[in-house]
């Protein structure tokens, strides 16, 4: 189970100390909520709405909050698109820079929702091209970028998540050394590094050591599923090192 906070900005008090006082409490609450363990702090576009929604850029309180926090995730929900309020091309111009520079950090939730039906397929379109850009990104990085955002991946787990990830990691090499292991072996340690989908299937390796036990292991561990991470894409180590 996950949980999350969604801000629209509700406010009683709408003259402009009334607003100062929303988004410093939003941000407030959203610290917390990355110390606490939330998972995702999501954020949604609505203009015009006095009292029920002051949250009229989205991606500006988000990239706040990010420079705030250092492990929650960021979501980017409902924008309105009008053309004549916001072009499908800006909206992505926009939210493509935050997406791919929050993906590098582990930290993006899947979004945003995209309202008005006439620009939907264009919009969506140019989302998917960034999304798509930033898995290239992620193809593109080499054993030691990977290994950096494992261990930090890693470390943002609660203690709970990080034992079920841990053992179903060594349920994983006890099978991978059991089909790979040969009685003349070269036993010099080496790391995988692995990239989990939100289902956690591991969808891309890296691998740090080049004995053939190294690469049997490596091969055996693709496409493994291990427990879902808190987010998509999640970057985990297998390490291994042999006592004599």
């Amino acid at each position: 189970m996950k949980f999350s906070l969604i801000y629209e900005a509700q406010t009683v008090d709408s003259s402009r100390e009334g607003d100062r006082r929303i988004f410093d409490d939003t941000v407030e609450q959203a610290v917390l909520a990355d110390k606490l363990g939330f998972d995702t702090f999501w954020c949604v576009e609505h203009t015009a709405l006095s009292n029920y929604s002051h949250m009229s850029a989205p991606e500006t309180m988000l990239a706040f909050v990010a420079g705030k926090t250092e492990r929650i995730g960021i979501g980017h929900g409902v924008v309105c698109l009008p053309p004549a309020m916001n072009h499908p091309v800006k909206v992505a111009e926009r939210i493509a820079p935050k997406h791919l520079s929050l993906r590098a950090a582990g930290r993006t939730a899947e979004g945003p929702v995209i309202m008005h039906m006439r620009t939907v397929t264009f919009a969506t379109l140019l989302l998917a091209a960034s999304t798509a850009l930033s898995a290239h990104a992620q193809s593109t990085m080499d054993y030691a970028q990977a290994k950096q955002r494992a261990d930090a991946d890693e470390a943002s787990l609660h203690a709970l998540t990080s034992r079920a990830m841990r053992d179903a990691q060594a349920r994983v090499l006890d099978d991978a050394i059991a089909r790979c292991a040969a009685p003349d072996a070269d036993t010099s340690p080496f790391v995988v590094v692995a990239e989990l989908d939100a289902a956690g299937k591991v969808v891309h390796t890296w691998r740090d050591g080049g004995t053939a036990l190294a690469t049997c292991v490596q091969a055996q561990i693709a496409g493994r599923t291990l427990p879902a991470p808190p987010r998509a894409p999640f970057l985990t180590s297998f390490e291994l090192s042999f006592t004599p």
